[in-house]
Formats: C-alpha cells, sequence, structure tokens
C-alpha cells in the first residue's frame, strides 16, 4: 500500500509519454476515442489520482474538499429522522 502513489503517478506519466509519442503514427483526437488519446487520458487521470489520494489521505488536508471527502470515523446519520 505504500507505493501505491508512486505506482499512479510513474505508471500515469509513463501512459502520457507513450500516448504523446504515439501521436506521430496515431494522432491523439479525442472524437474519435484513438487509442493514443485514451494512454493521454489515462496517464492524466492516474497522475490526478496519485496527486489526491497524497493530499487527501496522506497528508490529512482535507479542508479545500469538505463537499467531496467523507469522513469515515463519524457515525452515520440516518436522513430521515426530524
Amino acid at each position: 500500500m505504500t507505493y501505491v502513489r508512486l505506482y499512479l503517478v510513474v505508471g500515469g506519466i509513463a501512459c502520457v509519454v507513450l500516448g504523446w509519442l504515439w501521436d506521430y503514427q496515431f494522432p491523439v483526437i479525442k472524437n474519435l476515442w484513438t487509442s493514443s488519446f485514451v494512454l493521454v487520458a489515462v496517464g492524466y487521470s492516474s497522475v490526478l489520482l496519485g496527486l489526491f489520494y497524497l493530499v487527501v489521505d496522506v497528508w490529512k488536508f482535507r479542508s479545500w474538499a469538505q463537499a467531496v471527502c467523507l469522513d469515515r470515523h463519524e457515525p452515520d446519520h440516518d436522513l430521515h429522522d426530524p
């Protein structure tokens, strides 16, 4: 579990580089969802996921993402009770 961030970021950078290198033979076109576009999109997504994992779960810096972060230590609140 300690290498998850490293794998996400390094794998994402590798996908981005491979996708842009493949662009010379097979252009990155979003409308067609070419294979090179998919590699670039997956690469950027992996890098962002790794960085968000680092900031939110490792560094516990959650104040900026209060609306989307769930605190697993609080009890569940019943939405049906007034």
